[in-house]
């Protein structure tokens, strides 16, 4: 899914600025070694404003970012600002992709390639069913408790 070798850019053809917070890794990732914030997103100062560390890095050696379009990860590393792993996508396109990776749930981390750990709604949304299973049983028990 990444690009062909032929199309890989430099680091060192980053600004020096960026290029000074990010460490190559043995997957070919740039990771940002700056500010990140709690989903592990690098940011840089620009301008006088916190930006994206991926998306200024990609708009320094690729160019503008489509209008309508964010930048997906392929290498499903947040820290990551090399633009060889990054590719402009839809949002809805972007939250597809986000959902497949998904194979545990955030909250506890049930395992998800068991189908009967997950619910899905009609509009495909999907939530954990052992999260829920829990939730209820603890539900149940305090309105008994009170009743």
């Amino acid at each position: 899914m990444y690009r062909n070798d032929n199309d890989a850019l430099p680091v060192d053809r980053l600004p020096l600025r960026l290029r000074d917070r990010v460490v190559v890794t043995s997957a070919d990732c740039w990771e940002w070694h700056g500010w990140r914030n709690t989903a592990n997103y690098g940011y840089v100062r620009v301008d006088g404003r916190d930006r994206c560390a991926h998306r200024v890095a990609y708009e320094a050696l690729v160019g503008p970012i489509p209008e309508g379009r964010e930048l997906d990860h392929l290498c499903t590393n947040p820290p990551c600002v090399n633009p060889a792993h990054l590719e402009p996508v839809t949002h809805a396109e972007n939250q597809r992709r986000i959902a497949i990776r998904q194979v545990a749930c955030r909250r506890a981390s049930h395992d998800w390639s068991d189908p009967n750990n997950v619910r899905v709604r009609p509009n495909g949304a999907r939530w954990c069913a052992e999260c829920d299973r829990q939730d209820q049983r603890r539900r149940y028990a305090e309105k008994k408790r009170s009743a």
